[in-house]
């Protein structure tokens, strides 16, 4: 009969799920802190606004690999080697 914990029975996969859900219980908790920062040294809540409003400014702009920038040259550099190293091993594309 098998496990019923599926991919958890493998070492290497519990260790990266722990290290994923550590990451991303740190991120959620970032909010709160700053939160608890800023009114813990100004005490305004304009001030908390300005903060997270700063901290969320990077995740509303642009970014350069949106559409045909740099990164769009990038990737197909990437992706060429990918497809030598392909033909060099006999690998079907």
């Amino acid at each position: 009969m098998r496990s019923r914990t599926g991919p958890l029975r493998l070492r290497v996969f519990r260790w990266s799920f722990a290290g994923r859900l550590a990451s991303l219980t740190g991120s959620a908790m970032t909010p709160v802190a700053l939160a608890f920062a800023v009114l813990d040294a100004s005490g305004r809540v304009a001030d908390l606004a300005v903060v997270l409003a700063a901290q969320s400014l990077p995740m509303l702009s642009p970014s350069p690999c949106w559409g045909r920038g740099p990164c769009a040259r990038w990737r197909t550099v990437a992706a060429d080697a990918e497809h030598r190293r392909a033909g060099r091993r006999g690998a079907p594309s």
